[in-house]
């Protein structure tokens, strides 16, 4: 699969999942070469001949994939071997529902943020099965991954459990400014160990458009 120059690329580390953004300056069959961003630095994980994983979108969906650092130079940039066992997520996978809801927001992977930091105050954009928009106030970078916990609505019915938690993997980072606060709006996509995890945001959804369509009924 031949990459867009100019694309945007995670590279993430398999072992801790720590991740960097790069741009594509080049792409062919065999190789594809890099950028790293001026704010990022090379780390210890991009290496001569270390499997890394990488993610990117396209029209069709988000797409990652594991490969192999061919090199590294100050003047090539990061070039990466050919992608194996890419795998797709096709875009619309999961409908998203407006829902403004408190999260709590911890740091698991970063480059800017202490792991561990957590922000009690964050809050919910919308939700699907497949992830999440929200607005924090701590810095995250593209590719950080967060842990959110969030306390369900009561009005939701007790068929889904009073406290969902996810992993997240942070897919892009906006800053916005609410009320003379500077937020960091977060696109994220979810990480399950278990399908049943889930199936529980998928149930929440479900439970929260209803709602939706109740209160426009209703009106």
């Amino acid at each position: 699969m031949l990459l867009c120059v100019g694309q945007d690329i995670v590279i993430e580390s398999i072992k801790s999942g720590a991740g960097i953004h790069a741009e594509v300056v080049r792409s062919e069959t065999q190789k594809h070469v890099l950028k790293v961003s001026l704010e990022s630095t090379v780390p210890a994980f991009v290496r001569e001949g270390n499997e890394v994983l990488v993610r990117f979108a396209s029209k069709t969906g988000r797409h990652e994939a594991r490969c192999r650092v061919i090199r590294v130079g100050e003047e090539e940039g990061v070039v990466i071997g050919p992608f194996e066992g890419l795998r797709t997520q096709q875009r619309r996978q999961h409908f998203r529902v407006s829902a403004y809801l408190p999260l709590e927001v911890t740091v698991a992977v970063s480059g800017r943020t202490i792991p561990g930091t957590v922000d009690k105050e964050g809050v919910s954009i919308d939700i699907s099965g497949g992830g999440m928009l929200l607005e924090t106030v701590m810095p995250f970078e593209l590719g950080d991954r967060a842990n959110v916990m969030l306390k369900v609505p009561d009005s939701v019915p007790d068929t889904v459990p009073r406290r969902l938690t996810a992993e997240l993997g942070v897919l892009r980072v906006d800053r916005v400014v609410r009320a003379g606060r500077e937020l960091y709006r977060l696109a994220c996509r979810f990480s399950f160990s278990r399908a049943a995890d889930q199936d529980q945001w998928v149930k929440l959804c479900l439970e929260l458009q209803r709602a939706a369509v109740r209160n426009l009924q209703g009106s």
